[in-house]
């Protein structure tokens, strides 16, 4: 008996001993690079010892969490630059150097449990060192689970926020948060990391941290943009090869060559000519010059005055495993697409989305954009106008459609808005709206007749409103009209939400194929149509039925940001009068997703439009804008300009 307490006793000095014993000196990025070794589980391809010169801007960041001075570390980065390697090594260095008890937030408990076998684990059994400290796994030790591992001194929480329980235990020394904009709130308790703060108040005497690191979301939502700007706001600054200018590399300026026609118009681009501008001497620097560029590199505070909170931000044009010309490929991929290109500003270039909001752009000064097509002085379309598609909003006792038209890089014009009333269950007014679309037809300037059946008919260019409390109504006579090009939609909200969704079948019994669509994405890119007079991001009106009501109803919405505590910050749209009328707005966001679900290739429509014979042409009234159309194909070799998107 006396002999087995012996040796019990004899373990838990040889533990004390472990844990009083001093710590050697060292930094994070230098204990990385000491003792850190890749597995090939955790980097396909690039197994081996930690290089500290791989990814230079990522010392500053890890060395700042072990800075006396430092409470509160905030990175706000794009995906793949390093976030998940710096917490990594955190963590270890964590184990090793200054043992005590860490929290790890992530947003939901599944993204935690996948960081724990994915990624920390694989680290542990390549690491001698730290698997040393660390309680054996077995599936019977309460002090190695996937959630949470025992070490010498310390120990490893990692929880999602949607599971409040977890934040509510004991005592934390260090909080770290990974994917912090989507971190959710801890049911009635309030903001998980702000709960997850207040355990640390035991420790604030004896180096407590906090540290979130995030890809953004949206401006005036973002809590890790939020933080940031709360810190001494640093950003990784490069020497330019030539004048040695220090200067952070953004995508404003890249420059690449473009393709232009005799109009001046990009018709291609070649991303792969890429090059970044510098800011003070213009020179032109080739992408093999970031290696060098980034080894030199230095962060630089905006905000100096703030101590205790230090505040980085990055992008993925700093990584080394992805190259400028990938993204220019990407963003001329994604551009004129809302819902993807907030991706690419969040995830690529780590900057906050921006909503328009309505409420800045005048109904009575749209009017001044009114221009002179399909009147009576000039019955005609512009010649630049590719296709058309039709919208349909449903009412009880009334169908209002739209007929928009569309030129390249996905430039609307309203070319009709008619109302035509009757009971939407009945199918008299159907029929109407049938036959007006099956008879639509507009002539451009240059002779050229346009119809929206022009399409092969397994196209559906008119979507149709099945919301409100004619479902089934619209979804049957959808259905009827099914190889007409009538297709019924069903807006989904959300600002993760595509514009285009999975087509449905319209419930079990209804077997009525429609499509989901995004709404908020699809008001989004109406908002930013309206704030811009320029072509070819803005939208074209007719003097024809254009007015001041119709006005009053395409800007009768706007973006607001809203809280609860069970969500948090969101941002939704909302009429800015209770009854105003907003039938337009959303003929527009039908009639939107009616042509990206066409997935028109524009060049492909402009050849055919063009290739009418003359005899063709000489049947129009107006002759002259097809010899122009000849010229579209003469093309010329741009040099290096900035982006005229």
């Amino acid at each position: 008996m006396y002999e087995q307490a012996a040796v019990t006793l004899s373990e838990i000095f040889a533990y004390g001993r472990t844990f009083l014993k001093p710590h050697e000196n060292i930094l994070v990025s230098e204990w990385a690079e000491k003792c850190r070794i890749i597995s090939e589980d955790e980097s396909k391809g690039r197994p081996g010892p930690w290089d500290n010169s791989v990814a230079p801007y990522a010392v500053e960041i890890m060395d700042a969490f072990i800075e006396p001075d430092v409470y509160k570390l905030t990175m706000i980065g794009s995906a793949q630059i390093s976030k998940t390697e710096i917490i990594k090594n955190i963590i270890g260095y964590i184990i090793e150097n200054v043992p005590a008890p860490i929290l790890l937030i992530y947003p939901t408990e599944d993204a935690a449990r996948s960081f724990s076998s994915d990624k920390l684990e694989p680290m542990f059994r390549a690491n001698e060192g730290l698997n040393s400290k660390i309680a054996k796994h077995n599936s019977r030790n309460k002090d190695n689970k996937t959630l949470y591992k025992k070490f010498v001194g310390g120990s490893l929480s990692m929880v999602g926020s949607n599971s409040p329980t977890s934040l509510a235990q004991r005592s934390i020394k260090y909080v770290l948060v990974d994917d912090r904009d989507r971190v959710t709130t801890a049911g009635d308790e309030g903001d998980a990391v702000e709960l997850a703060e207040q355990r640390t108040e035991s420790y604030s005497m004896l180096g407590a941290k906090i540290a979130e690191f995030s890809t953004p979301t949206i401006k005036g939502i973002s809590k890790i943009e939020a933080s940031y700007l709360a810190s001494d706001q640093r950003q990784y600054h490069v020497p330019c090869p030539e004048c040695k200018y220090f200067q952070t590399i953004q995508f404003e300026n890249l420059v690449w060559e473009k393709e232009k026609d005799v109009f001046g118009y990009t018709v291609k681009h070649h991303p792969e000519t890429v090059k970044f501008a510098c800011k003070k001497c213009g020179s032109l620097i080739d992408e093999k010059h970031k290696y060098n560029m980034m080894l030199n590199g230095k962060w630089i505070a905006s905000n100096p005055d703030i101590i205790h909170h230090r505040g980085y931000m990055i992008n993925r044009l700093y990584s080394p495993f992805s190259t400028w010309g990938k993204h220019v490929a990407k963003f001329l991929e994604v551009k004129n697409d809302p819902t993807k290109l907030q991706v690419f500003y969040n995830t690529t270039l780590a900057k906050t989305w921006e909503i328009e909001e309505s409420s800045a752009i005048d109904a009575t000064g749209l009017t001044a954009r009114c221009e002179d097509y399909l009147t009576e002085d000039n019955p005609f379309v512009p010649e630049n106008i590719l296709l058309l598609t039709g919208s349909v909003d449903t009412q009880p006792d009334r169908l209002e459609v739209h007929v928009w038209g569309w030129a390249a890089n996905e430039e609307p014009y309203a070319l009709a808005y008619k109302k035509f009333y009757g009971d939407a269950d009945q199918d008299e007014v159907w029929e109407e709206v049938d036959d007006y679309f099956t008879d639509y037809k507009v002539t451009r300037e240059d002779g050229r007749e346009l119809s929206i059946s022009y399409l092969p008919r397994l196209h559906h260019p008119i979507f149709v409103d099945s919301g409100g409390s004619n479902t089934q109504a619209v979804l049957n006579q959808c259905k009827r009209r099914y190889h007409k090009g009538f297709l019924a939609i069903k807006g989904v909200w959300g600002y993760d939400k595509p514009i285009l969704l999975n087509r449905s079948k319209g419930g079990p019994k209804r077997n009525t194929p429609f499509q989901n669509i995004g709404v908020d994405g699809a008001k989004t890119i109406l908002m930013k149509l309206l704030s811009t007079d320029k072509s070819p991001q803005k939208i074209h009106f007719t003097k024809a039925f254009c007015d001041i009501d119709y006005f009053a109803q395409i800007t009768s919405e706007k973006a607001v940001k809203t809280y609860d505590r069970k969500n948090g910050a969101k941002i939704i749209w909302k009429k800015k009068k209770r009854n105003a009328r907003n039938e337009v707005t959303d003929l527009f966001v039908y009639g939107y997703a009616a042509m990206k679900a066409l997935n028109p290739n524009w060049k492909k429509l402009q050849d055919n439009l063009s290739a009418k014979t003359s005899e063709e042409k000489q049947q129009t009234i107006k002759p002259e804008p097809a010899e122009k159309l000849k010229r579209v194909s003469r093309k010329k070799r741009s040099g290096y300009s900035v982006h005229d998107w």
